[in-house]
């Protein structure tokens, strides 16, 4: 289910180089679009997904070399600490429960099922880790309150996503 949606609220300010935005307390917050990391040595580029109502925050996407991830900013106050999301969660509208499932480098992938705490933060309320196949990307949905599907392919078959399968993960939580 979507839970984000694009957004005027965010102001881009291509020559300064950063996104900007308005907290519901007032304060000012910047994002900046590319940034140079001296730690990696690498550019993180940064782009707008858009406002969650869900989780009271904007959504950004992070590339950095040849990886990205999801970082939320809170619209409520500037003092809420930046979230980061390797994969982007879907949403169960009905159950109020957010679903992750995300490869691990060896031989399976992670299914993180979480909820949101009273500050709209993500609460881990179920980790499960699965062998002998990964998924491919942004396949995992809610068919129900208590199931998911995603396309998954055998650890040994990486390179050939042509030999994928659906799985039906059911939860009894």
């Amino acid at each position: 289910t979507t839970y984000i949606f694009s957004t005027d609220a965010i102001e881009t300010n291509t020559q300064l180089g950063n996104y900007s935005f308005v907290t519901n307390s007032g304060e000012q917050v910047e994002i900046p679009i590319k940034a140079f990391s001296e730690e990696t040595g690498s550019t993180i580029t940064t782009s707008l997904i858009g406002f969650s109502p869900v989780l009271q925050t904007y959504v950004f996407r992070i590339n950095e070399d040849n990886d990205s991830f999801y970082s939320f900013y809170s619209k409520r106050n500037k003092q809420e600490e930046i979230q980061y999301k390797k994969e982007l969660p879907v949403y169960n509208k009905s159950t109020k429960q957010f679903a992750e499932l995300m490869n691990d480098n060896d031989v399976g992938c992670l299914l993180i099922i979480s909820g949101l705490d009273n500050n709209f933060r993500f609460q881990e309320k179920l980790l499960v880790n699965f062998v002998n196949f990964h998924i491919l990307p942004n396949t995992i949905y809610w068919i129900n309150e208590k199931s998911l599907i995603a396309e998954a392919i055998h650890t040994n078959n990486t390179n050939d996503s042509t030999k994928s399968e659906y799985i039906l993960i059911e939860l009894n939580l």
